[in-house]
């Protein structure tokens, strides 16, 4: 059983719905339970998943955990998984009292770092089976903020259902996306300050200056859409950055872009860059998280550093200019996620963990 707070678009939401899809039911029963209902990703779980979704109240809801523990004994799972802080407490009590025999824990990106949270976090990792992170990068900043050994913590990580994210091809080739003369630049994820689309609106304003054709696609919702709004209206730019808001057919989205960018402060395994680097785009991401793990810089894309305007205006220009280049890179990319993270993999590598913890 997966306890997670909800199932609407995110990184740790849609892998675990991949993971719920993929397991091999021959072997386990999955189930899935939500703190809240009416997940936007629940339609897409097959019909051999189990759901059970309650209803938390804002803030501290203290009818959860017993609500959690009634789900725990009617279903009486082997193992629970629960997901980032948000489940840890209300998920992790009722599955210790009720006797599940296997407790697993995941962290999937923001760290809670208050004193008071780094406690109780290093008090239920050690009694957790399995802490599992979703990179290097986290796993060594997750061992080092909450003062838990670093050897006790697993990472798996993500895959990309490279079938659904595949690149346009006509008989094995590339072509145009059929968007006119422009470079379409895009980028995918929660409009949200540690997504930092306000650098990406900055450099797509200076090479609008350079008279460059390009088009600015930003998809996703949050609460900074207005800010950036505001942002694009005062750099006088509005007819060169459309804003689609939440998307759910998101692979069609990748096949608009010729360059995707992650601008992002923080990340773990950054699903959007597995997503556009299956779809066959190159990928400019900032150096945070295992970014470098999955961008070859200079063969598949371009690492530059959080916040440097100038850094990505420059690597994008050289997109831009050089569609062979653009190409080559995409190509590169797309080969990289089939050979070392397909979905398949990551799905093996949580069915190898699952067996394992009830092995031992």
């Amino acid at each position: 059983m997966h306890l997670i707070h909800q199932l609407n678009p995110g990184g740790a939401e849609n892998g675990v719905v991949n993971i719920a899809n993929g397991i091999d039911k021959k072997a386990f029963d999955i189930s899935i339970c939500t703190f809240q209902k009416e997940g936007l990703l629940v339609p897409r779980l097959h019909e051999d998943v189990t759901v059970f979704e309650l209803a938390k109240r804002n803030g501290n809801d203290i009818r959860i955990p017993f609500e959690v523990y009634r789900v725990i004994k009617d279903w009486q799972p082997d193992i629970v998984h629960t997901h980032s802080w948000g489940t840890l407490l209300e998920g992790f009590l009722p599955s210790m009292v009720a006797g599940v025999p296997v407790r697993i824990h995941g962290e999937h990106g923001t760290i809670q770092a208050k004193p008071k949270q780094r406690i109780i976090q290093k008090l239920f990792f050690y009694l957790a089976d399995q802490i599992l992170s979703v990179s290097m990068e986290h796993k060594a900043r997750l061992a080092k903020t909450i003062g838990f050994p670093e050897s006790k913590i697993e990472v798996i990580d993500n895959g990309v259902d490279t079938a659904k994210f595949s690149p346009l091809q006509d008989t094995g080739k590339f072509q145009s996306n059929g968007l006119k003369t422009e470079v379409v630049i895009g980028t995918v994820g929660r409009m949200e300050p540690v997504k930092n689309q306000k650098l990406l609106i900055d450099a797509a304003y200076q090479l609008l200056n350079n008279h460059r054709k390009i088009k600015l696609l930003l998809v996703g919702d949050g609460s900074l859409m207005p800010e950036l709004k505001n942002q694009v209206k005062s750099l006088g730019i509005e007819n060169q950055v459309i804003f689609t808001g939440q998307q759910f057919n998101i692979e069609k989205m990748y096949k608009k872009m010729d360059v995707f960018v992650l601008p992002s402060l923080s990340e773990g395994m950054s699903n959007t860059v597995l997503e556009a680097m299956s779809s066959g785009l190159p990928v400019i991401g900032t150096d945070v998280g295992d970014n470098f793990r999955l961008i070859n810089n200079g063969e598949n894309g371009f690492i530059i550093d959080p916040g440097a305007v100038p850094q990505l205006t420059e690597k994008l220009d050289i997109l831009i200019k050089d569609k062979a280049k653009r190409r080559a890179f995409g190509m590169k990319a797309r080969q990289k996620m089939e050979h070392q993270f397909s979905i398949s993999s990551m799905v093996h590598n949580y069915e190898k963990l699952y067996r394992t913890s009830i092995e031992s």
